[in-house]
């Protein structure tokens, strides 16, 4: 039995599989089974007799059932048959197999394979058991196999609940199958079979499985209606309504997988479905469900079901109630805020955004191309843009965020603060509050309607996570302590660009600081001078002493050292080690070289000691004494009782099996509150960190070993904060004009408050449509400049240094001392060191990124790169990991390519000795080895030549003293490496860029590149050979064609060639959808740039056919592929006759066959 029941799991895979490949091995066709000498009788334990051939267990098939050969029968019929007739059925009218016959986990076992088979073929299951009436049995009394049903009352829990599945199975696969035109397929299922069973007689089944006393039944039947309760009301609208309402009162089972397959199923609902059917349906509002009045079921499912089941004491459950909270936000309906308060409104804006997304294309600005690399971009959290969020998403999201907020506020258990928390982090990361802002309650707001113009700053549930994470019992809890962290983080983060301001304005303006009582020098120093809001600033503040003082716990915890008084906190660590070598030590007498050439440079053992261990002199001892009161907590009891629990976890995971489990509570809480840290750093100036600098860097190094990759980030914001490059030193570009999206939104804004159904989906689309095109023509014609992007890659090299100079000189004027910054940069460099030893030990590829990018951030900050690699021992370990990349032997090695060219292009511009580290044409010449190993270009060639393009028609392109004619041999090397890659959209995008930076520098080379490309991609398109295989690689295609000059796509013959040709394939539909594509942008160019009557002279000149798309090729193209020679001539028709058409008509037709 246990052999039989491993068998029949894979008995549905293996005969399908038996039919297709070797039908050869059942020689007879006839069904007087003999026993099998296989399996069985091979596993049978050898100390127990082998079993003689049960003729019993033979004899259950009594009749014929078919062969898995037949013709014209799926072989899935042959094997639902098999099952029944073996385990399930008797042959008799609603006959069921005894237990004493089979056992019931083999026969669970069976039912669970009759319902994967019913899924797949759905009609399998309403036909007889034999193909003919048993001996002595009238016709009407034979057996169906549906009558497995019966096993729904079954005394086994599992069989009751596989039953259930199995209704749901069909009802599922029933709808979809015949795409809910469910009467027609029933009535011819029924006239072949003569079974009367009907999809409505399966509803009373999962609706007694629901209430069934067993849990495990109910947590099985849960299951089964997640798969088919929307396809359910979707047709049979109020029996799917009956199910939902018997549905919610599993909230109070007592079995915990019930609760979470609950939350999982309504997480799944549409409620803008529900809606409706509710305003259809009449008898269900008052009933049996205990309910008096409206049915309200949104409402009952968030408030009385999710949000309550947030307090529950399992935190399996509260974690997965919060995952839903998230998932419902989107599915929600409200009537005021859609189009005429009507649900199918709200579903057709939804799908006409989904299918006629083509039509919703613009052309993106320039330099759209993004790298992960950019080690000065902006840490999460902060959104700079003024893009325009989905309205009707917001406000369901504020109402759910309200909803979560009042059961956090008004909370009176442990359990459901827990689970609020949660639930408002993960809603967080769904939905970044820096984006969504008003939806989180967040910005400023007016204070009274008598004084509009005082605004006030909100920032949400912010000043409840501060108090709760102050509180004596909240921050012990690791995973609550966790998110709280994380979510008042990205509250202030989202909050924070709203009330920036410049840091030095006191200074700068002398005449008004004179007349200010406060005075210049004041505001200057003052804490967080870049934030304008007080208050918010007393709560950042109040965030950054307690991450400082949960890392310093940290650092505690891993250096095995108890809590004390701050002298006693130092880290020896460093007092006793001189800095050497980043990658390996070369000897003693080079400690001392260069000890003050540059920030980073190799110092002697003295001054190595007053890093981050116990300073020499005075003046240090008194900063650090100082700087370490921050984050001292020995004196504070609540902080004591969480070094106890940090340290009881990092105990139970040094004795862990799995070390890099994602569920370890001590790494995953330590990650957080690196990462709020480093949000933190965005906001503060160099005044903020000037005391805690040497304080921040010691407890980074102790947090290295645990969570090297977040220390790392970490010290690459403090570089960014010392430096002046974070967001509160760039308050100036915060503040932007509207944004594109704004305008469309204008643009696109209903005569009607209350826009309807024409509105969505004609009259939106046809408008982005129009307006689209006219952007386009009117460029083409005006030739208007693009505006410059700076969010682009390099940009951010132009603007550092801009930076650098403007906030050093300001960092220094101010304190008097223009060696601080230097002074600081020294605490960086046993961190760099260590970073440097971790890459070439490590096989943690997010770590090799990181320090990657550290070390581009310090060639940024025009730190010397050979003093730190001084005998080039680092470059040439990356340069090694070429070798292995080529051959496939790298892990990941995709997430780190772009990185490593980054970072070479930027040491292209380093020399050692006068000579240059490495070359642009050793670059060319990696990427190409990389091209030419076979790894995917998408993945591999692309994103490393994506770096290459940007610097040399960017940067190099731009600058007068680098252009010469090296430079553009190796502009036509790289440009030649991309038409090689020319199919892929991302290729096109670095076209997109090359193209904009020719058109600005030299009109001639604009039209001549664009003639190149367009003499490339036309034939392409023609032959299917671009990958146009998503909406974003056909928007990049179009934003092409309205960036090459239009000389390049005249005449339109070229264009008109490329459109009327005979596909290569239709066997499939990614082919059809790379010909459909290839039409759509084609047809898009001669809209924009060609009136119509140029087009059908064009088509009468060229005699073109509208019959290369007959019925007959459309089907031969579909069932195989069409050879050169069996494509029919452009101007013949199929019998061979000239065929003479209007150029309407062929234009006409040629589009109607496009269609179908």
């Amino acid at each position: 039995y246990t052999c039989m029941m491993h068998a029949l799991a894979f008995l549905v895979t293996l005969l399908s599989v038996a039919a297709l490949s070797k039908p050869h091995l059942f020689e007879s066709r006839g069904h007087n089974r003999q026993g099998s000498d296989g399996s069985v009788d091979c596993f049978t334990p050898k100390e127990e007799p082998p079993e003689p051939e049960p003729d019993n267990k033979l004899s259950r098939i009594k009749g014929a059932i078919g062969h898995y050969t037949d013709r014209g029968v799926e072989p899935v019929v042959h094997c639902v048959r098999l099952l029944s007739a073996s385990f399930l059925l008797t042959g008799q009218r609603s006959g069921l197999t005894p237990d004493k016959e089979v056992r019931v986990s083999v026969k669970a076992l069976a039912v669970s394979c009759v319902g994967a088979a019913a899924a797949l073929h759905p009609e399998a299951f309403f036909n007889s058991l034999y193909l003919e009436p048993l001996d002595g049995l009238p016709a009407e009394e034979q057996q169906y196999i549906s009558d497995i049903l019966g096993f729904i009352d079954h005394g086994d829990p599992q069989i009751r609940g596989a039953t259930a599945i199995l209704c749901a199975a069909i009802i599922q696969a029933a709808l979809s199958k015949m795409r809910y035109n469910i009467h027609s397929w029933l009535a011819s299922v029924q006239s072949t079979t003569g079974n009367p069973l009907s999809l409505v007689d399966l509803v009373p089944l999962l609706r007694k499985a629901l209430k069934d006393e067993s849990s495990v039944t109910c947590k099985m039947a849960c299951s089964a209606l997640r798969h088919c309760i929307m396809s359910l009301c979707s047709t049979l609208s109020e029996l799917g309504l009956q199910l939902l309402v018997h549905l919610l009162a599993l909230k109070d089972s007592s079995y915990w997988l019930v609760r979470t397959e609950l939350l999982e199923t309504l997480a799944e609902m549409d409620f803008r479905l529900v809606n409706f059917l509710e305003r259809k349906t009449e008898s269900l509002h008052k009933g049996d469900h205990h309910h008096t009045g409206r049915l309200q079921l949104q409402e009952r499912v968030l408030n009385d079901v999710v949000i309550s089941l947030l307090g529950d004491d399992d935190p399996r459950v509260r974690h997965v109630a919060a995952a839903a909270v998230s998932r419902l936000v989107s599915r929600l309906f409200f009537d005021c805020d859609q189009g005429q308060a009507d649900p199918v409104v709200a579903i057709a804006r939804d799908q006409s955004s989904v299918y006629l997304q083509l039509l919703m294309h613009e052309t993106q600005p320039p330099s759209q191309l993004t790298v992960s690399t950019i080690t000065s971009r902006t840490y999460r959290g902060f959104n700079l843009s003024n893009n325009v969020a989905d309205v009707t998403l917001e406000n369901n999201l504020s109402r759910v965020v309200t909803a979560v907020s009042h059961a956090f506020t008004s909370s009176t258990s442990r359990a459901l603060t827990f689970g609020c928390c949660e639930a408002l982090c993960l809603l967080a990361a769904n939905f970044p509050i820096c984006t969504w802002t008003t939806g989180w309650h967040c910005g400023h707001t007016t204070a009274s309607a008598l004084e509009p113009e005082r605004r006030m700053l909100t920032i949400g549930m912010a000043n409840m996570v501060l108090s709760l994470l102050s509180s004596a019992w909240f921050p012990l809890d690791l995973s609550a302590h966790q998110d709280a962290l994380l979510l008042c983080g990205n509250l202030l983060a989202a909050v924070a660009p709203k009330c920036l301001r410049n840091p030095w304005a006191g200074e700068d303006e002398s005449s008004s600081s004179s007349t200010n009582t406060s005075g210049g020098t004041h505001k200057v120093e003052e804490p967080w001078a870049a934030l304008s809001d007080r208050a918010f600033v007393a709560m950042v503040e109040q965030l950054f002493s307690h991450l400082l003082k949960v890392l310093n716990i940290c650092a505690h915890v891993l250096d095995d050292t108890p809590p004390g008084p701050p002298v006693k906190a130092t880290l020896p660590s460093l007092t006793t080690t001189p800095s050497l070598s980043p990658i390996r030590r070369k000897g003693k007498e080079k400690d001392a070289v260069d000890s003050s050439a540059a920030p980073l440079s190799p110092k002697k053992s003295s001054e190595a000691n007053t890093v981050l261990g116990r300073p020499t002199d005075s003046a240090g001892s008194t900063a650090i004494n100082k700087s370490t009161t921050l984050g001292s907590f020995y004196h504070l009891p609540p902080y004591l009782k969480l070094y106890d629990v940090l340290k009881a976890t990092h105990a139970n995971f040094k004795v862990m099996l799995d070390l890099h489990s994602t569920q370890e509570k001590f790494g995953s809480f330590l990650r957080a509150a690196l990462d709020v840290l480093s949000q933190l750093l965005e906001l503060a100036t160099l005044n903020d960190i000037n005391k805690c600098v040497e304080e921040i860097l010691g407890y980074l190094k102790s947090c290295f070993s645990r969570e090297p990759t977040m220390a790392t980030v970490c010290v690459q914001q403090l570089l960014k904060t010392l430096f002046g490059t974070n967001l509160a030193s760039q308050y100036e570009g915060v503040l932007s004009g509207p944004s594109r999206s704004q305008g469309k939104a204008l643009r696109l804004g209903s005569s009607s408050l209350r826009p309807g159904l024409y509105h969505y989906c004609f009259m939106a689309p046809y408008t982005h449509f129009t307006q689209a095109l006219a952007d386009a023509s009117l460029r083409n014609m005006v030739q208007a400049e693009h505006e410059q992007d700076t969010s682009g890659w390099f940009d951010v090299m132009q603007k550092t240094s801009n930076l650098l100079r403007s906030n050093i000189a300001n960092a220094t004027r101010h304190r008097g001392d223009k060696n601080v910054i230097h002074n600081h940069i020294r605490l960086f460099e046993p961190l760099v060191i260590k970073a440097l030893k971790q890459y070439t030990t490590s096989t943690s590829v997010a770590l090799q990124r990181q320090v990657l990018d550290l070390l581009a951030q310090l060639v940024q900050l025009r730190v010397n790169y050979c003093l730190l690699d001084s005998d080039q021992v680092f470059i040439g370990f990356v340069l090694k990991q070429f070798e292995y990349i080529e051959v496939g032997q790298f892990r990941e090695s995709e997430a780190i390519i772009p990185n490593i060219f980054f970072f070479l292009v930027l040491l292209s511009y380093e020399r050692y000795h006068s000579k240059q580290i490495i070359s642009i044409p050793k670059i060319i010449q990696l990427c190409d080895g990389i091209m030419a190993s076979g790894r995917k270009a998408v993945t591999h060639a692309i994103p490393a030549l994506q770096p290459i393009v940007h610097d040399l028609f960017v940067l190099r392109g731009s600058n007068k003293a680098d252009a010469g004619k090296e430079l553009e041999t190796q502009k036509e090397v790289v440009v030649s490496m991309l038409l090689r890659l020319v199919q892929y959209h991302q290729v096109l995008e670095m076209f997109i860029l090359v193209l904009q930076q020719c058109h600005k520098e030299n009109e001639d080379k604009w039209k001549r590149l664009s003639r190149q490309i367009a003499d490339v991609i036309l034939p392409m398109i023609a032959r299917q050979q671009m990958h146009l295989d998503s909406p974003e690689a056909l928007g990049v295609l179009n934003t092409l064609f309205e960036t090459v000059a239009p000389s390049s796509l005249r005449p339109v013959d070229m264009l008109l060639k490329s459109m009327f040709t005979t596909p290569v394939t239709m066997a499939s539909v990614a082919t059809v959808q790379l010909w459909v594509s290839g039409i759509l942008a084609i047809l898009r160019v001669l809209v924009s740039q060609s009136t119509e009557d140029i087009v059908l002279s064009r088509i009468h000149e060229l005699s073109l056919s509208p019959h290369l798309l007959s019925c007959h090729t459309i089907k031969r193209l579909r069932q195989q592929n069409l050879s050169p020679s069996d494509a029919p001539a452009c101007n013949q028709e199929p019998n061979g006759e000239a065929q003479k058409s209007l150029p309407e008509e062929t234009f006409a037709r040629w589009e109607w066959g496009c269609l179908v």
